[in-house]
């Protein structure tokens, strides 16, 4: 296990968390424009990734394997959906109950690690994990109701980054082969019934939309890199960074603090400790990769 791509996994979770911010600044944008926009200016920013790299050559041999595009082509559909959903609970005051889903996501991670994986969790980490379940189920028996979007999100971005584990690709082809897959789709269905929400735009808005392509790209980059390279269970419990972030962004955007979230957060902050705990205590030396 590589100490730099441990933190390459903070910094993916991070930006991910802080981008909150932005998906809100484009509430006011019609969310599937934004999704198509998105889509397309990450297939831009991706391309030229993989251009500076000079991967075409891996490039050309991955999109001509199928053993590579059988799972690559489902990884596109599942993860544009579940950025549609994001966007859309950004923008409709709905941070909080989308964070749910990102806190029960390192749970279906650690699961998926034991039983498809053959990784192995020592005595703290299952109990860092059993503590962040019982923070989950309080939670939601608190919250009085199921959180769909959450759930879906959470089920959404697990199932991808399965997917992701099954093949190594170079981290800028994988997120541009996902991108363009996705590309002709956004393209006739902006044209097709986005017209209307084009000509509303303002002229700053054009800007903010380009930039949903690196919010998109650079953070995915970022974890395909980590996710051939840190144990899955590992990379689960980094997840835990994003939602809590997002939680915490919720407040200054005037969502209520509640008391199953402040519940939820006291959990995940004590497993998040024990974990780490664990891991220092058990680390062995960590190989430096270049």
């Amino acid at each position: 296990m590589s100490r730099k791509h441990v933190w390459i996994a903070i910094l993916c979770n991070t930006i991910w968390g802080l981008s909150s911010i932005y998906w809100h600044k484009l509430a006011h944008i019609d969310a599937l424009l934004v999704l198509y926009s998105r889509i397309i200016f990450a297939a831009l920013l991706a391309y030229g990734m993989v251009l500076a790299t000079r991967k075409r050559a891996e490039l050309k041999a991955t999109i001509t394997d199928w053993k590579i595009m059988k799972y690559m082509i489902p990884a596109a559909f599942i993860i544009s959906f579940n950025w549609g959903m994001y966007i859309w609970a950004m923008g409709h005051g709905r941070m909080i109950e989308a964070s749910l889903g990102y806190f029960m996501a390192p749970l279906m991670v650690f699961a998926i690690s034991v039983r498809f994986f053959g990784e192995k969790a020592g005595k703290l980490q299952l109990a860092a994990m059993f503590i962040a379940l019982a923070g989950v189920v309080v939670s939601i028996a608190m919250y009085r109701t199921v959180p769909v979007i959450g759930l879906v999100l959470g089920f959404s971005f697990t199932m991808y980054g399965t997917i992701k584990k099954k093949v190594k690709v170079y981290p800028a082809v994988s997120i541009f082969i996902e991108s363009i897959i996705l590309t002709p789709f956004a393209l006739v269905l902006m044209g097709l019934t986005m017209r209307p929400q084009i000509a509303a735009l303002a002229p700053l808005d054009f800007p903010l939309l380009m930039g949903t392509g690196v919010l998109t790209a650079v953070p995915l980059v970022l974890y395909a890199s980590a996710v051939n390279n840190i144990p899955y269970i590992t990379l689960g419990f980094t997840q835990y960074i994003s939602p809590a972030i997002t939680v915490f962004v919720g407040l200054l955007y005037g969502e209520m603090f509640t008391p199953e979230k402040k519940v939820l957060l006291a959990f995940i902050l004590v497993s998040l400790a024990l974990y780490s705990y664990a891991g220092i205590r058990t680390a062995r030396p960590l190989k430096e990769e270049v």
